[in-house]
Order: structure tokens, then sequence, then C-alpha cells
């Protein structure tokens, strides 16, 4: 708000008070354009040249003009927090595993005719040198002390050394002890946090060097691992999209795309109570081992999992050390991996009768059926097969956040109305397919943005071309992965020995009603044969 700016609205007001209308109108499309004109001309001077150079800052800057609050771990409870806090939260943290039955950490003796006898290998110096170069400088130093920026910008010196260590500890088969030490920082699930027992997951910061060391034994040992195609998190080319894609492109085939009398669709929405934190570390170990592994990556393995330890860093304040005696850390590299070979073969304690369709992502498990006209559900017997498994590996139903589910489009069903832009691009292939009228009304929304950044449409993509775009690219990264169980969904191209103007062979689909055809491979085939 220059002066001049505020000088016209002074005088704006004045005629107002006077009487003199023609006036207050005139000075009033003025500052309506001053006040357009000053906004583009701030954004062109102090927030367009960072969005190039520095996005968070860019992104910071946004957020404070627009007003919007982000997350602050100062908020109520931490900020209130003094140096007993850090062992409140310890303690609750660790609280789950004092109540876990002891585990029994299998021998090399019980497993070794599952693993495969060979040397473990190691990587090169320039592997080396691009996993140091990869790290992320902004990430938070673990409790070494080293800072990434430190290994990143100082990469080729340092590679030999580190290099080295590595190498050493893959011939060893020895994780190393330092880098067990797990600094936890507390992040609130709901911000602002209210409950300290409940508003709070535990994210582990850890040495920059071990993630370099399991960044590179991930690389050369996962090969050998062998993951199910229904699993969509911490998997190449696949996403929460791809998870989504797969549920419900089956469920729009099902219930709309058929000749006979409309299906009903019965899932169910499964989520374990502190997944990552109570994995058995024995029975983890053991289906390690059926992943016919290597002997030497399995006993580097139980060796990053045993002795592990904690301690809670909270505003400057550390806690006490405490054991991990279960779990798997979440913020490290190996994780995310492990814990997938941990929840790999839940499908297979669903006895085959039942037709039961499963889809994972991460600890969120999906189970549906398809339920004709006259028929009735077996998700219950499914449900109970998966309690079975989840009392065997020492898992826990969530039976709060477990959700049930019935769909069918026999009565319409009130779509929810979007509020805001993160929402409404996050899945866009999925619901893409939208009537004219919504695409209008969330077009107003972007619109509304650029507004009041005083910038010119021409400068962006509208919305629907952005859902197209996405839905495009989604549809070919499932045609580039021959694993991805969507393709099963899409159906096979055309192929004719004519010589037609058109040389594309895509695939063709019959669809009968309008909302089959707006689904995801539908669309997506169609905004093909358009481009």
């Amino acid at each position: 708000m220059t002066a001049y700016i505020k000088k016209e609205i002074k005088a704006r007001q004045k005629a107002y008070t006077t009487g003199n209308m023609t006036k207050y109108r005139q000075l009033a499309d003025k500052i309506i354009t001053l006040i357009k004109k000053a906004k583009a001309e701030f954004y062109s001077s102090k927030v367009k040249s960072k969005r190039k150079h520095d996005a968070a800052k860019w992104h910071r800057t946004i957020s404070q003009l627009a007003g919007f609050e982000g997350d602050n771990l100062n908020n109520n409870l931490i900020s209130d927090s003094t140096p007993d806090t850090a062992e409140i939260l310890q303690n609750i943290f660790t609280k789950p595993w004092s109540k876990l039955p002891e585990t029994i950490i299998p021998s090399l003796e019980d497993v070794a005719s599952s693993l495969r006898q060979e040397n473990p290998p190691t990587p090169s110096i320039g592997q080396v040198k691009t996993a140091l170069k990869q790290l992320n400088s902004k990430k938070a130093t673990g409790s070494d002390g080293i800072p990434a920026w430190v290994l990143k910008r100082y990469c080729e010196e340092l590679a030999p050394i580190v290099h080295d260590i590595i190498c050493a500890s893959i011939k060893e088969c020895e994780y190393p002890t330092a880098y067990k030490h797990a600094l936890v920082i507390p992040v609130p699930k709901v911000n602002p946090p209210r409950d300290i027992e409940n508003d709070f997951r535990q994210i582990s910061i850890l040495p920059q060097m071990a993630k370099v060391l399991e960044k590179l034994q991930l690389k050369l040992n996962l090969p050998s691992s062998r993951i199910n195609d229904n699993q969509h998190a911490f998997t190449s080319k696949r996403s929460t999209v791809s998870a989504l894609t797969n549920i419900s492109q089956n469920w729009f085939n099902v219930t709309d795309n058929t000749h006979s009398a409309k299906n009903g669709v019965h899932a169910l929405f499964i989520d374990f109570r502190k997944a990552f934190d109570l994995v058995d570390h024995g029975i983890l170990l053991r289906k390690l081992a059926e992943m016919n592994v290597t002997k030497a990556f399995w006993l580097w393995t139980r060796s990053f999992l045993e002795d592990r330890r904690q301690q809670v860093k909270l505003a400057g304040t550390l806690s006490s050390v405490k054991p991990c005696p279960a779990g798997v850390p979440q913020g490290s590299v190996m994780s995310p991996a492990l814990f997938n070979i941990h929840i790999n073969d839940i499908e297979n304690s669903i006895p085959d009768g039942l037709s039961i369709n499963i889809c994972k992502y991460a600890d969120d498990c999906t189970q549906d059926e398809v339920v004709s006209q006259g028929s009735s559900s077996h998700m219950q017997e499914a449900l109970e097969a998966v309690q079975e498994w989840s009392n065997r590996n020492k898992m826990t139903i969530n039976s709060k956040k477990t959700k049930d589910m019935w769909i069918c489009f026999n009565t319409a069903i009130p779509a929810p109305e979007p509020l805001i832009r993160p929402v409404l691009e996050y899945a866009a292939p999925i619901w893409g397919g939208l009537p004219q009228y919504l695409i209008d009304e969330i077009e107003s929304i972007q619109n509304r943005c650029i507004k009041i950044l005083g910038t010119s449409r021409c400068n962006f993509e509208t919305l629907e071309q952005r859902r197209a775009h996405l839905t495009v690219k989604e549809y070919q990264r499932i045609l580039s992965d021959p694993t991805n169980p969507c393709n099963k969904l899409i159906p096979q191209p055309f192929t004719h020995e004519h010589d037609l103007r058109t040389t594309n062979n895509l695939p063709y689909v019959v669809s009968y009603t309008k909302r089959h055809r707006q689904s995801f491979i539908p669309r997506a085939i169609s905004l093909l044969k358009q481009s």
C-alpha cells in the first residue's frame, strides 16, 4: 500500500462523504487499477525472482502474503515445553514396547537353507560420490554431528573415505553402532496438537552417513527381494494416484460398465496401530530370509535392527536414551523396504474362494469384493483372516480408523464440495472427468488466486488442462511398468493390417454410461486420441 494509493483512498472517502458520487466512482475505479498494478509490481520485484532460485522461500512468502499459518511446533504443548517435556514424550513413544512379548531372533543356522551363499556386492567410489551429491543439504543433522551440506560439498575429497567405511560395513556384515542412535523429533499429527498422548508421531533423525550406506545397500540388494505388485508405497513408479487408479477403476467397471444388473462393492479400509513401531524383528528377519536374499545382506540387516536406541530432542533439550526392541525407525532409508517385506504376505491369509481384492499403500490396506444383487458379502470372513494374520505377526488393527463402506450407484451419492486447491489437485487423474459446471466452479478458485496475486491468467494453465496432463502422464506411467496391477484393467490395443490415415493403435473402450466414460482409463485413452 503506497503513499499515493493512501492519498487517493482518502480523496475517495471525502468525495463519498460530500455526496460527489461521480468523483467517488472515478476514484474508486482508479484505486482498483492502482492496487492491481502495485500488487503486480510487488510480486515481480520481491517474489517472482525467488521462484527459480529459492522455491522454499518463494512458498513461504506466498503463504505469508495469503495469510496462511504454517505448521509450527511451538504451538500449544510445545510452546509451553519444559526440560521434562522431552522425557514425557520419550516415555509415551517407548510405552508400547514395554507391553510387547519377548521376540525370538533367529540364528543364522535357523535360516541358512533359505539364504544365497554369495559374496556381498560392494559399491564403486563413483556410486558413493553420486550418493553424496544427492544428499539434501537442508536435512537435519543426526547424532554424529556431521551435516549433509559438508558431505555434499566435499564429496570429491570424502568419497574414498566414505567408500572404505561402507565397504567395511558390508563385508563384515555389521551396521555401525554409532548410526543406530536416533534423535527423535515429535511431529504433530494435527495442528495445533492438543493431546500429548495421541497427537504426536516420532520421526527419527539419523546420521547422513547412515542414509548413504542404507541407500547403496538397497540398490545393491533390492533386486533379490520380491514385493507383491499390489503394494504402491515406497515402490518405483507407484504412488497414491496409482493405488487409487487400481481401486477406483475396478469399482467403476463392476458397478457401471456391465450388461447385467449393477453390482455393488463392499470395501474395507484397514489401519494398523503404530505399524512401523511394532514390527517384530524376529518375524521380519524370517520373512527376509524367505525372500532368498544373500547371507551377507541378511546378517547386515540383523545388525541394523539389533541394539537400536533413541532419545527425544525438543527445543534443544534431550531426553534420556532408551532402547528400541521393536519397530523400524521412521526416517531411515531401509525402513520402508523392510516394512513392505513385513506386510507382503498379508493377502496370503485370505482364503482363495472369497474373491477379495487387496490394494496396499504402506500399512493402509484396502480390501474390496464385488457383491451381485441377492448375494451376501464375505468381508467379515476376510477381516477375521486378517485379524489372525495380525495376531501371528504381533500387529494390532486400529478399530477406530478401520472403516467399512458399501458402494452402489443405483442411488446417486452426493459428492463432497472441494474447499482448497491442494485438495482439488490431489489425485486429479481419478476424478478429472467432471461436468462443465464443476469445471467452472473449480477454475474460479484459481482465477481468484491469480487476481489476488495481480498477475495475468495467460501465465497459468487452466486446472482442466493440468488435470488432462496429469491423467495422460499417469496412464503412460502405468504402461511403462509391466508389473503394475492397473495394467490388467487396460484393454488390449486394437491392431489391423490396413493402411489408414491414423497410425495409433490405442485400445478401444466401450462405455455403457457417461460416468464410466469419464473414469480414468477411458478418459486417458480419449485424451491420447485427441492429442
